[in-house]
């Protein structure tokens, strides 16, 4: 907590120790282990050498107006029409079939994960079961993506694709 020593740590977070740039500044005794531990920051363990005393400075990356940094993932260096188009390509002749006997909508939930492949299907509608099984195998079969980032940090990245085919008759 800030205020009091960490068990066995020589340096630790005081409050009101960061400056307006987000800069926070220790001191630490040669030679001693300490830890740093500051609320958004890393934890950073030291053993600092034994010939001399250390100021370490930690900067926090300050972003403009608390705004977070976030890109979607890309398909194919496209966005989401661009998968759209490959999925209504792939799935197209198949879909078409199992709308025969009527219009068929099927709704899925999928995730794209930190590697850049689907790594979860749920069928969240389905008004025909083999509609179904096209639209989760397609999904699986998704060529790679460049992942979602947030941050600097890989994330997954949830989509809701929504499959509407008229009936035939």
């Amino acid at each position: 907590t800030e205020g009091k020593p960490i068990k066995d740590a020589v340096v630790y977070a005081r409050k009101g120790s960061a400056d307006k740039t987000g800069t926070i500044t220790f001191s630490a005794k040669a030679g001693v282990p300490a830890m740093i531990v500051a609320f958004g920051y890393n934890d950073y363990n030291l053993l600092l050498p034994e010939q001399s005393d250390m100021d370490v400075v930690l900067t926090k990356k300050v972003v403009a107006d608390g705004a977070k940094t976030s890109v979607k993932p890309r398909f194919q260096s496209g966005d989401f029409m661009q998968f759209k188009r490959w999925f209504t390509e792939s799935t197209h002749d198949q879909l078409l079939q199992c709308s025969e006997r009527g219009a068929t909508h099927v709704k899925a939930e999928f995730v794209i994960g930190k590697s850049g492949k689907v790594i979860t299907v749920n069928i969240v509608e389905s008004t025909n079961p083999r509609a179904e099984r096209v639209v989760k195998r397609t999904l699986y079969r998704s060529p790679q993506w460049t992942p979602a980032m947030q941050n600097g940090e890989l994330k997954k990245f949830h989509y809701v694709l929504p499959v509407n085919i008229p009936s035939l008759s």
